[in-house]
């Protein structure tokens, strides 16, 4: 029996001269199993399926732009992913961006996916509330840290219903390791308004999404691209160091204003999730290959030292709180080392935007937060 994919359609061939089923349609997480055959998986397939005298043959090619990946290795090592990417820097200058030009880079980046793209469990749905949890906790947050708390996270408020309805002190727990607590808050902020307001349904219209609490532009551009495989452009730090990379080797101080256009013209609008998940991968593989691209865009900034700062000691104090459940100011402040006015100034900060509670000189987490 042959097994082939091509153009959006799956069919079952068989070996014989048999009359094929039909083509069917399939999902895009079928599409995502499907290319992830031509890594290790596949093979390891294709050894059961030749045991049980089965051929696979998979074709993949992504419509409507025909033959995308065409003259690309079946199995390329990274040496010649390279040595196509130099070639292609050294020549855009005298070409600059035609048509042929954009599918070649299209080509490239998605040949790198298509064999060494992340298993990432958030590709693996289209679920809209999981991508927006994906996304909230992505936000300057590095994959490893996400991977444990997305699972965890999910587990302990699976809807955006439960989600809405947990006390906030549940949601500042399974957050805690994650860093950036503000996130929490509006999380769940978003869910009570997805509740409230668009029965607990994600909307799909960027202008709506920006207007919920924790989601900006990016992000929210990111939730259409990933949740409905709707085409958007926003620009990211992968993104950001994939476009330098290419197109922008001999300049500094480089605007997302320029690179805009750029992801706009490269974009693959027919499917926009599958090309942001490998423009994501390359950017990553990138950084692990030479200094960072993004040094030289306008947009870099060096993030200040985590110890000792004002963000460690905010952790500090909600990881304390949420331990004891209610415990004394002073107490608190005694436990936690630095200067007491430094720690006073927090602790009304914290009050302000809706972390905690102080009354009678007792601190404890607060019912609802505020934003």
């Amino acid at each position: 029996m042959l097994f082939a994919y091509r153009a959006g359609t799956i069919a079952w061939l068989p070996v014989t001269n048999l009359a094929p089923p039909p083509a069917q349609d399939i999902s895009p997480r079928t599409l995502e199993w499907l290319r992830r055959l031509s890594t290790g998986h596949r093979k390891l397939l294709h050894r059961f399926l030749d045991a049980a005298g089965i051929r696979l043959q998979v074709e993949v090619s992504i419509p409507p732009v025909a033959d995308i990946l065409a003259g690309v290795k079946a199995d390329p090592d990274l040496s010649q992913i390279i040595s196509s990417e130099a070639h292609f820097i050294a020549t855009i200058g005298a070409t600059g961006l035609a048509p042929d030009r954009i599918i070649q880079f299209q080509s490239l980046i998605l040949s790198y996916y298509t064999h060494f793209g992340r298993d990432l469990p958030w590709r693996e749905t289209s679920n809209p509330y999981h991508i927006l949890v994906s996304e909230i906790m992505l936000q300057q947050t590095q994959v490893a840290r996400v991977l444990p708390k997305y699972h965890e996270f999910l587990e302990a408020f699976p809807d955006v219903q439960t989600l809405a309805a947990a006390p906030l002190g549940e949601v500042l727990a399974v957050w805690q390791g994650m860093g950036y607590n503000r996130r929490a808050i509006a999380l769940q902020r978003t869910a009570k308004i997805l509740v409230e307001q668009y029965n607990g349904e994600l909307p799909r219209d960027i202008a709506i999404l920006v207007q919920l609490p924790g989601i900006g532009r990016a992000t929210a551009s990111a939730i259409v691209v990933y949740a409905f495989n709707t085409p958007a452009i926003y620009i990211e730090t992968n993104v950001r160091r994939v476009m330098i990379h290419f197109f922008f080797q001999d300049r500094s101080g480089i605007g997302d204003s320029e690179i805009e256009p750029i992801v706009k013209n490269t974009l693959y609008r027919e499917h926009p999730r599958l090309w942001f998940n490998a423009l994501m991968d390359y950017g990553a593989w990138l950084k692990t290959r030479e200094q960072n691209p993004n040094l030289r865009s306008s947009a870099y900034k060096k993030q200040s030292p985590f110890e000792g700062s004002d963000r460690q000691i905010r952790g500090n104090i909600l990881k304390i709180v949420l331990e004891k459940g209610a415990i004394a100011e002073g107490a608190l402040i005694e436990t936690i080392a630095g200067e007491k006015e430094r720690i006073q100034t927090l602790l009304v900060e914290l009050e302000k935007e809706g972390f905690i509670h102080r009354t009678g000189g007792i601190v404890s987490i607060a019912k609802t937060g505020a934003l």
